[in-house]
């Protein structure tokens, strides 16, 4: 008596691309969690000090974060595309701007 084989799904992406817009998101959600990096670095060492330019960066890093927001949700327009930097790009810049916002709103 022959078992009949279960037939396995195979799921096939083809030959999709990466999408542009979702690509840079990630690119400009890795360099806004740098900066972030080396600020909270550099605030720690300066106690707390770090004036105006760290503040001025700190927004610039705030800015970088929308506009890979937006360049994460146009990302999804593109058709044939594989998503997957897009869905990482949005899902990091929310978290980032998200803690970008607590710490402006905590006054730090």
């Amino acid at each position: 008596m022959a078992r009949k084989q279960k037939r396995r799904r195979k799921v096939k992406f083809g030959n999709r691309k990466h999408s542009i817009r979702g690509i840079l998101s990630t690119i400009m959600a890795v360099f806004s969690l740098i900066i972030f990096c080396i600020l909270i670095i550099v605030s720690y060492k300066m106690k707390g000090n770090g004036g105006i330019y760290l503040g001025t960066i700190g927004i610039a890093a705030l800015f970088i974060n929308i506009v890979g927001i937006m360049a994460g949700i146009n990302s999804f327009k593109e058709r044939e595309r594989n998503y997957l930097y897009s869905k990482i790009g949005l899902v990091v810049n929310v978290i980032l701007l998200i803690t970008w916002g607590i710490i402006y709103a905590l006054g730090m």
